[in-house]
């Protein structure tokens, strides 16, 4: 039980701390910024990039260490800054599938289907989370 409070508390001390950092000032100046990424893609081998990528990260070492709260607590943050983002609603609807609710998994894996509409893969995963919510 130490050990997952030593976890959950790591895990909110790095997402307050990640949650404040300025992103560096380029320094030639007067360029354009660089272009955003979506958090859609695999951010399981490269470095989080924006904050809802760094949050996804958080959200799934904490499911990994079995700490389900702060795993749903970091994957909601991550959706109230980037809200159409089909790749997070799946992640919580895996979550609260784990959890055992059925009913909130499904509806969270709909929500995904409906953002997903253009991209295969992603409709295929969510697919599979509300079939396995019906169930």
């Amino acid at each position: 039980m130490t050990r997952i409070r030593a976890t959950a508390s790591a895990i909110a001390l790095g997402l307050l701390a990640g949650c404040t950092m300025l992103p560096p000032v380029p320094a030639t100046g007067g360029g354009a910024p660089p272009p955003a990424t979506s958090s859609g893609g695999d951010t399981g081998s490269a470095a989080p990039t924006s904050p809802s990528e760094t949050l996804l990260a958080a959200s799934r070492t904490a499911r990994a260490a079995g700490a389900y709260p702060a795993a749903a607590a970091a994957l909601e943050r991550a959706l109230r800054i980037a809200p159409g983002d089909p790749l997070l609603w799946i992640e919580l609807a895996e979550l609260r599938l784990l959890e055992g609710d059925r009913e909130q998994a499904a509806a969270l894996a709909q929500k995904a289907l409906s953002l997903a509409a253009h991209d295969a893969g992603t409709s295929r995963r969510a697919s599979a989370v509300l079939a396995a919510a019906t169930r």
